[in-house]
């Protein structure tokens, strides 16, 4: 029956029977052999599918489905067939035949479009039917195309014909739950698509193109073949789709089918494998995948909710599946991501004509790329570190930079969250480093799959079909959702694509986001152009593309400068051609051959300047860029046609004659015969540029234009050009009129992809021809308006894929892609972004509208900062902390403008800043932040005063003039633009509700912050706690000093105890680092003495004694012998800088203080506070030296009697921290010293008090020393006879000076038993340093005669030890007694010269020869006289001293007990004596007139009384001759004035001679017969001399004994008889 009416046309009697036969629902079995049933029945299907009603097409399609399920249909669908009107093809020979099974198909997809329209019988009521049509397709093609059991296989275009039908009943389903029904099913059918593709192995080797092209025609040899092919054809389809143009928000149908294929892309590209099966088909996705990113991209977004809502999605997919495509095969799409880069997100965000939905969609874009740190560093390795390449990371910030400054609020959150995932990528790519094996990029489930969430559109919608319901429509039950009419709702047409076999039940979700487990394997070169760099490369990756990176910057900078000023060095530079020098003659031809080649960063304009330069270099390029043409056999026309094609002609005439002159010299030398002379050929190059510009400018009037003839005329007016044939010249005018010589436009792309002089010149419409698509901008107004920038990138991007041929492509398509591996270069692409990554942050800034929204980019700057000083970029960290410590607004009085609102959420920013951070650069950085925390602390001072707070005294401290205001270089003032700014409040000087708010804080929370600053200042490390502390420093400097030096009065002390704290605080690193953060401490405070303003001096000094007691007390709980030199030396500096009394008061006071409390363990530190004690004992305040010593007194003596108590302890011993021996001396004369101070300034209480500290330890040093007295070489004595010694020279010093120490001297010291056991050498230690210490100062003959020797007489006749210790001390204290001019100290002296001489007598004898000496050496140097001395007005009382000793002498040589020699010295003494004052008697004419009697009297009395001696006989005999000799000149004319009673009371020399001779007449021995001969003669010559009563008597007396006579005339006899004779 199906037979028959299958063979005969009665339409209606075979769907009668179809209806009979679905209603016969019990049929007896074998009736009908199965698979002949089955080929009746598609037979009958396909009939009614194309002629029946929507009802019979329902019954056909869910019949041919139920067929399929139980594969009752068996064949393999490849090629594509067409069915007739009636249903009928090629005939069915057979139901698995490839041609039966593709007819099948085709009838089963031709019902979607039967069922829309009005079919025979078709009604209104149908809907249901079409409902069912629908759904019995969508089973029909699922089993087919999806199942992977079915028997009916459909592939190659009858695939892509059943995947066409099903997204085309996703589109114009009548409700939602149709349309979900059929994207679910368009999803498993892709799916299945590239399951089998990826299970076949389609995509292990490459793709062949030439067997590729083969599939549209015949079937593939083998199954991996046609599935890779399935999967480009399903590719290349959703491709078209998307591509389409038309009038999106018109044309629903065409919004929505673009939407949903560019979406099926998105998520495809978003696929775990997606990289593998985009890099296999790199060749033919390129062009129609760019092609349709780009045009959607570019859709202008009209204005109206519901197509803004169109338009806005198709341009939010296309940049979400570009963000897919970059993150996923950035490798193989190398350049069309770098095509299209600046369409996608930097044309948005730069131009002011992009709409709101664009504008979002390219920050998700930024967002997407930024998020991923893998992605990131690819793109600037591969791009910005690229010469030939743009800069796409860098322009991507600069583009942020530019998009931060928008109004809309949510748009700018928008941009910071693409800043917050640069800085986060960075972050994480800089931490890769010091993680081993961790890969820091955010890819896989950590940022994609967040990203991908985030990048969602609004409305987006996930298949809402189970995979219960695609089960059950594969097993040919129906669904339970009805089917409605068509919807317009643009977000509806979306889908989830996966490729993973899991999946196929189950979409997957746009947000799920999983990574290729082969990622990471190394990847074939001859599949793929990326590479995979290592650090273990000779040189490290970060270093050469930072290399690179800085080589770019500089070429630009370079092209810049040549583009500006056309040079050779600028050329030069430009090309960046390592071979070139700057030797132009040498380089001339290479210069040349790099101008020919395509260059798209100098500008035409330019390179025309430089070619038409007149310089020499400029001459030899240009002369060597027009030898680089071939000429040869072209007309002239065309040779200057090609000769400008690379430059433009510049404006000059000058400058145009030598270009000219140049084509033309080598236009004739490439055709030397073609005219008679270069200058032929020049005049008539000349005159076409003529013609070419007077024909084609649109402002010259048509009747005014060039006609030929006068073309021609102009040409052969030159002599030169005479001869030129007419037809020539006249077609070349032709040529030229009708095609334009054109010359290259300025405008031109440089090197970043930037236009560096736009122009206005139309795109040309063979561009777009050449594409082969109709530009999508062409018929749009809006682009009119668009920044010449983006124009040129829009050309530059159609250019790049107007290449048809496959070789030009593949070439473009194998630069080498570098996958980034280093950490380190997160260094330069900071670098490179930090500056537009902080202008932007600070115009965000600028512009919160609240305090929440302020601190988003404050946070971001924060974070910057950390992230440029870990990878030590100091500029571009110092730019940051400027702008953190500019952004309160404190200081700011110079502008006139308080701070705004957001100063609050700033200085917490700032302070958290401060507290956390370690290296925020010099000591000027951290001081520019340290002086805002200050100013925070001065107005917590303030506000905390109460609720009637000095408001004018805060409005100051906020608004007064910083000293350390940062220098921003940000384009935009950060913080503290005009939001929030009460203008009133601030012109009267009030407080804004802003700076309110500021003070509240500091009641509050800002207090707690300000404290965290100092007291987290030991995460600092060694170098930055020294800047750390240096820089607080300087702020109380500042604080405390003015510019110009002069003081601050009063001082702020804020930042002094600031520094205070930060000593104590860190007071436990180690010693190296805590001597240099106490060198700055102690500076600033030594500093802070010197101030004018006491409160400043008091608290600095304090301040000096907390840290150093802090460490004292360390030190001394740990027994540790460091840091006490340290803390104490301060006060050194400070005590002598100190100005005044009261401030060195309070110095001397803390060490004292110190002594008091750490004396016992002070150690090494003794030393710098005697030192300061020495000092408060030279000062000239009473009070100083009063109260220094008080303090000091106890713990200075303690100190030196456990000095003096470590007998037998060895003096390097480690464990005694007391008072060092070093020490010693100086303590002990310290103590002499404020003694001696206190006593001159009648302050007798301390002076007793020092003298008996002093006393007291002399007397223990001796009491030691007694039981020590025969060891003199004792070791273990040594401390003590050390001490000994060094306090007796302090005794000495001070008995030197205070006659109060004398007497304790020889009273308390001296008067001792103990003396009797010291040894030789205390004896002599004493007897040096004490008892001889007053010979070593300015000597008081009174004080020494009458206190001195007396007390040491009495000592030493007291005990025989003394005696012999002391005795030289009492020779030299006589000695220089007798010295003295003094006259009452002589008589004295003398006198205890006689009691000394008892002494002698009494414990040396006669033995004592050395005491005899030295008593003879006393007196001895007591007689003699410098004649010197006689010339001045003391002479008298030298005279008188003398004879005084004279005196002495001839005493003690009477002296009983006396030995002969010291007899005979004393004698000598006085003959010496008296030789002398005759010798200078007898010069001077009587100016020793009566030492000479004196001595001479003495002389003749002692020698008389013991002339029994021959040697004394003849002493006495040469004196008494002497004496007779009176005679004298000098004698008699000094004598006329004298008469004789006034001889012995005046200098009558010849009077007192002749005194003396009378009594030496009366001593001469009579009964010596000798001596009277010997006297005689001289007695006579007295006669004559003198006859006055004295002498006569004597002279009477002589001559009348028996002797002299008997002697007289003895003489005469002689002489009568020489006479005679």
């Amino acid at each position: 029956i199906f037979m028959h009416f299958a063979q005969t046309p009665p339409h209606r009697a075979l769907l009668d029977a179809l209806k009979t036969y679905e209603a016969n629902a019990e049929r007896p079995n074998g009736t009908y052999a199965a698979y002949d049933l089955a080929r009746d029945a598609c037979e009958a299907c396909k009939l009614a599918m194309v002629i029946g009603t929507a009802r019979q097409r329902a019954w056909a399609c869910a019949c041919v489905g139920a067929f399929t399920n139980i594969n009752a249909i068996v064949g393999r669908c490849v090629a594509w067939r067409t069915l007739d009107e009636n249903g009928v093809g090629c005939g069915i020979r057979a139901v698995g035949d490839a041609e039966a099974a593709s007819e099948l198909i085709a009838g089963v997809c031709g019902c979607v479009e039967s069922a829309a329209g009005a079919g025979p019988g078709a009604s209104a009521s149908d809907a249901d039917a079409r409902r069912d049509v629908g759904l019995g397709v969508i089973q029909v093609l699922l089993s087919a195309c999806a199942s992977p059991q079915a028997g009916l296989v459909v592939r190659g275009e009858a695939l892509m014909h059943a995947t066409r039908t099903v997204f085309h009943m996703a589109i114009i389903g009548d409700d939602e739950a149709s349309r979900t029904v059929a994207k679910t099913a368009l999803t498993q059918i892709i799916n299945a698509t590239f399951k089998r593709a990826f299970d076949a192995g389609s995509f292990d080797d490459a793709y062949d193109s030439a067997t590729a092209s083969a599939t549209t025609t015949t079937m593939m040899t083998t199954d991996k073949e046609q599935n890779a092919d399935d999967v480009l054809m399903l590719l290349l389809t959703l491709c078209k789709i998307a591509a389409r143009e038309g009038a999106v928000d018109v044309d629903a149908y065409l919004a929505h089918s673009k939407a949903l294929a560019l979406d099926i892309l998105r998520q495809l590209m978003d696929g775990p494998r997606a990289a593998t099966w985009l890099e296999y088909f790199q060749v033919q996705l390129r062009q129609p995948l760019s092609l349709a990113l780009m045009r959607n991209a570019l859709l202008q977004v009209p204005r109206g909710a519901e197509a803004e809502a169109s338009v806005g999605i198709l341009v939010s997919i296309a940049r979400m599946a570009y963000g897919s495509l970059a993150t996923r095969a950035r490798g193989a799409y190398k350049q069309q991501v770098a095509a299209l880069y600046p369409i996608m997100a930097l044309h948005p965000l730069q131009s002011d004509d992009a709409s709101t939905a664009m504008r979002v969609a390219a920050l998700r874009l930024v967002r997407r790329l930024a998020s991923d740190s893998q992605a990131l560093v690819d793109i600037f390795v591969n791009y910005d570190c690229d010469l030939h390449a743009a800069n796409l990371y860098e322009r991507t910030a600069m583009a942020l930079a530019g998009a931060a400054r928008v109004s809309d609020v949510l748009e700018r959150d928008a941009v910071l969250t693409c800043l917050f995932s640069i800085l986060r990528s960075l972050q994480s790519w800089h931490a890769r480093g010091n993680d081993d094996g961790s890969d820091g990029s955010a890819d896989a489930s950590s940022s994609e799959s967040v990203d991908a969430a985030n990048d969602g559109f609004d409305g987006e919608l996930m298949p809402a079909v189970s995979r219960k319901v695609l089960q059950t429509l594969k097993s040919g039950g129906t669904a339970a959702s009805p089917i409605g009419s068509v919807a317009a709702a643009a977000a509806a047409a979306t889908v989830t694509i996966t490729d993973d076999d899991s999946s196929a039940g189950a979409p997957e979700s746009p947000s799920r986001d999983v990574k290729d487990d082969d990622d990471d394997a190394p990847i074939d070169v001859t599949r793929t152009t990326t590479t995979t760099t290592t650090s273990k490369s000779l040189e490290s990756e970060s270093v050469r593309f930072q290399k690179a990176k800085q080589r770019k910057v500089s070429i630009e900078k370079a092209v810049e400068a040549f583009n500006a000023q056309p040079t050779f060095e600028n050329l030069r530079r430009a090309t960046g051609d390592a071979a070139t020098t700057a030797n132009a003659a040498e380089n001339a031809d290479h210069m040349a051959e790099l101008l020919r080649k395509p260059n798209s960063r100098l500008t035409q304009g330019a390179i025309g300047e430089f070619l038409g330069a007149h310089d020499a270099d400029a001459l030899a390029v240009m002369r060597a860029y027009a030898h680089t043409f071939d000429f040869t056999s072209i007309p002239i026309d065309d040779a200057l046609r090609t000769f400008l094609g690379g430059f433009k002609l510049p404006g000059e005439a000058q400058k145009i004659d030598r270009l000219m002159e140049a084509f033309a010299a080598r236009f004739c030398a490439c055709n030397p015969s073609a005219y008679p002379s270069s200058d032929a050929a020049y005049i008539l190059a000349f005159a076409v540029v003529m013609l070419n510009t007077d024909a084609h400018n649109p402002l010259t009037d048509a009747s005014m234009k060039m006609s030929e003839r006068d073309f021609v005329s102009m040409a052969k007016a030159a002599d030169a050009t005479s001869g030129l044939d007419d037809e020539d010249v006249a077609a070349i005018y032709a040529r030229v009129s009708a095609n334009e010589i054109k010359m290259q436009h300025a405008g031109s792309m440089d090197g970043a992809g930037t236009a560096t002089a736009p122009t206005k010149t139309k795109v040309s419409s063979t561009l777009t021809q050449a594409l082969n698509f109709a530009a999508p901008w062409r018929h749009r107004s809006t682009l009119k308006e668009a920044s010449d920038e983006t124009a040129e990138l829009l050309r530059s991007t159609k250019a790049l894929f107007t290449k048809d041929d496959s070789a030009s492509a593949d070439a473009a398509a194998s630069a080498l892609f570098v996958r980034a591996s280093e950490p380190g270069l997160a260094r330069p692409m900071l670098d490179a972004a930090g500056a537009y990554m902080l202008s932007a942050l600070a115009s965000a800034f600028a512009a919160a509208p609240d305090e929440a929204r302020a601190a988003m980019p404050l946070e971001g700057a924060r974070a910057m900062l950390a992230l440029a000083s870990s990878l030590q970029l100091p500029t571009l960290r110092d730019d940051i902390r400027d702008f953190l410590v500019a952004a309160p607004g404190f200081g700011r009085q110079s502008s006139g403008e308080p701070a705004a609102t957001q100063s609050k959420e700033a200085l917490n920013t700032l302070l958290a800043l401060v507290a956390t951070e370690s290296r925020l650069g010099g000591v000027d950085a951290w001081a520019s932040a340290l002086e805002i925390v200050s100013r925070l602390e001065e107005l917590r001072v303030v506000v905390g005063a109460g609720v009637s707070f000095n408001t004018r005294h805060a409005v100051e401290v906020i608004r007064a003039p910083l000293r350390r205001a940062p220098t921003l270089a940000t384009t935009t003032t950060p913080a503290m633009g005009s939001v929030g700014i009460d203008s009133d409040a601030a012109a009267q000087g009030l407080l804004t509700p802003a700076e309110v708010a500021v003070t509240s804080w500091l009641a509050t929370s800002g207090g707690e912050a300000i404290e965290r600053v100092f007291a987290l200042s030991t995460r600092l490390d060694s170098d930055e706690i020294i800047i750390y502390a240096s820089a607080i420093a300087a702020v109380s400097h500042d604080e405390l000093w003015r510019a110009d030096g002069t003081p601050v009065t009063p001082g702020k002390l804020f930042a002094l105890l600031r520094l205070t704290e930060v000593a104590a605080t860190n007071m436990t690193r180690v010693r190296l680092v805590w001597s240099k953060l106490w060198s700055v401490v102690a500076d600033h405070l030594i500093e802070g003495v010197t101030h004018p303003d006491e409160k400043v001096v008091m608290h600095a000094t304090d301040s000096l004694r907390q840290v150093a007691n802090r460490l004292l007390s360390r030190a001394r709980a740990t027994r540790a012998a460091t840091h006490h030199a340290d803390a104490v030396r301060p006060f050194v500096s400070a005590m002598r800088c100190a100005p005044t009394e009261k401030a060195r008061d309070l110095v001397a006071s803390c060490v004292a203080q110190a002594l008091q409390r750490f004396g016992e363990t002070l150690g090494a530190g003794w030393e710098p506070a005697i030192e300061v004690l020495e000092l408060a004992a030279r000062d000239d305040g009473v009070v100083v030296v009063a109260n220094t010593f008080r303090a000091c007194a106890e713990p200075l003596a303690n100190a030196l009697a456990v000095a003096v108590s470590r007998e037998g302890a060895a003096v390097d011993d480690d464990e005694y921290l007391g008072l060092p021996f070093t020490c010693v001396e100086r303590a002990v004369r310290l103590l002499g010293a404020f003694a001696l101070k206190l006593a001159e300034r009648s302050q007798t209480a301390d002076a007793e008090l020092a003298l008996g500290t002093l006393t007291r330890l002399v007397a223990d040093c001796r009491a030691r020393l007694a039981t020590r007295h025969d060891g003199d070489g004792d070791d273990d004595a040594i401390w003590v006879k050390t001490a000994w010694i060094v306090v007796c020279n302090a005794l000495g010093a001070l008995t030197a000076r205070s006659d109060r120490a004398l007497d304790a001297l020889f009273n308390d010291v001296l008067d001792s038993s103990e003396l009797d056991g010291l040894s030789s050498s205390a004896w002599d230690a004493l007897r040096v340093g004490a008892v001889e210490a007053t010979l070593n100062v300015k000597f008081d003959a009174t004080r020494v005669s009458t206190l001195v020797i007396p007390q040491l007489t009495r000592v030493i006749g007291a005990r025989k030890r003394a005696y012999d210790a002391l005795s030289p001390s009492l020779w030299v204290f006589l000695a220089t007694a007798l010295r003295s001019s003094d006259p009452s100290v002589v008589p004295r002296a003398l006198a205890l010269a006689r009691d000394a001489a008892k002494i002698v007598l009494l414990y040396g004898g006669d033995d004592d020869v050395t005491a005899w000496e030295a008593l003879c050496n006393v007196l001895r140097a007591g007689v003699a006289v410098d004649e010197v001395v006689l010339d001045l007005p003391n002479a008298s009382d030298v005279v008188n001293r003398s004879m005084a000793c004279v005196e002495a002498c001839d005493a003690l040589s009477a002296e009983p007990g006396v030995p002969r020699a010291a007899q005979d010295a004393f004698i000598a003494i006085v003959r010496d004596a008296y030789r002398l004052a005759r010798r200078v008697n007898d010069s001077s004419g009587g100016t020793l007139t009566r030492l000479e009697f004196a001595a001479g009297d003495a002389l003749l009395k002692t020698l008389s009384a013991s002339r029994d001696v021959n040697v004394r006989r003849e002493c006495f005999l040469e004196h008494l001759t002497q004496c007779l000799v009176i005679d004298s000149d000098h004698a008699r004319a000094n004598d006329k004035k004298y008469d004789a009673d006034e001889t012995l009371s005046s200098n009558a020399l010849f009077s007192t001679r002749e005194r003396l001779a009378a009594r030496a007449l009366y001593a001469a021995p009579l009964d010596d017969v000798d001596c009277v001969r010997a006297l005689v003669p001289r007695a006579v010559a007295m006669l004559r001399a003198s006859h006055r009563a004295p002498t006569a008597e004597a002279l009477a007396h002589f001559f009348e004994t028996r002797v002299v006579r008997e002697s007289l005339w003895y003489e005469s006899t002689m002489c009568a008889n020489r006479h005679a004779q």
